[in-house]
C-alpha cells in the first residue's frame, strides 16, 4: 500500500537525520504533516507529536527566569554573528525574516548575505510579496547587507515536482500549492551553494 511505504520511507529520513521534531503513530515516525492525517484518517488513530530535546529542555530551564522585556532574538542573532563566519537570512518579506532583518539593521549586525525565492520574472503577480516588500526592504536596510541574492525557479521545476501525485506526501513538510519553497529546494535550491556559514531558514510568514 502506497501509504505505508510512505511512512516507512519518512521514517527512515527521521531515523537518518534526527530531526528536532516529528509525529509518531503506531511505530512509525513521520516528518510530514500532509502524511500524519492521512494516516490518522485510514487508521483511525491520532498520532502524537515529538519534541526530541523536551526532556533535555525542561532540565536546562528548571532554574531560569524569563524576562518579558528582555530581547532574546537580539541576544540570539549576536550569539550566531559572534560565533560564525557567515551569517545568512533567508528573506521572504515575511513576518519571521522582516523581524530578523529589522533587528539587524537597529543593532548594526551586518547579513552577509540575504537569498530570496522568485519565481522566474519579478514582475509576475506570483512574486507579488518578493516585489512589494522584499525589494524595498533590501533598499532600506542596505546598510547592514552584504550582498542580496534572488534564487529563481521555473514554472516547470514546479509541474515537475507536482507531476508525482504522491508530493505532498513523500517530503518533510511538502505543503504550498502551487509555488514556494516545496517545489524550489527540489530544484533551485540545489544548484545554490551557500558555502559555510550559518543559514536562517524562515520560510513562513
Amino acid at each position: 500500500m502506497q501509504l505505508l511505504d510512505l511512512c516507512k520511507l519518512s521514517n527512515q529520513r527521521v531515523e537518518d537525520q534526527d530531526p528536532f521534531c516529528f509525529w509518531q503513530v503506531d511505530g512509525y515516525k513521520l516528518d510530514n504533516k500532509h502524511l500524519v492525517m492521512w494516516y490518522e484518517k485510514v487508521h483511525g488513530t491520532r498520532a502524537k507529536f515529538v519534541y526530541r530535546d523536551y526532556a533535555r529542555l525542561k532540565h536546562n530551564l528548571q532554574n531560569t527566569e524569563i524576562y518579558l522585556d528582555h530581547n532574546y532574538h537580539l541576544e540570539f542573532l549576536k550569539h550566531l554573528r559572534s560565533t560564525h563566519g557567515s551569517l545568512k537570512l533567508m528573506y521572504s518579506g515575511g513576518t519571521d525574516s522582516a523581524t530578523i532583518l529589522d533587528i539587524a539593521y537597529k543593532n548594526s549586525i551586518p547579513i552577509d548575505e540575504t537569498i530570496t525565492l522568485v519565481i522566474e520574472d519579478i514582475n509576475l503577480p506570483s512574486n507579488t510579496e518578493q516585489r512589494n516588500i522584499v525589494l524595498p526592504s533590501l533598499e532600506k536596510y542596505r546598510s547592514v547587507i552584504n550582498k542580496d541574492t534572488q534564487v529563481v525557479y521555473t514554472h516547470e521545476d514546479i509541474e515537475r515536482h507536482f507531476d508525482d501525485r504522491f508530493a505532498f506526501f513523500s517530503g518533510p513538510c511538502d505543503a504550498v500549492i502551487p509555488v514556494g519553497f516545496t517545489a524550489a529546494k527540489y530544484t533551485a535550491l540545489k544548484g545554490y551553494s551557500p558555502r559555510q556559514g550559518y543559514l536562517y531558514h524562515f520560510w513562513n510568514r
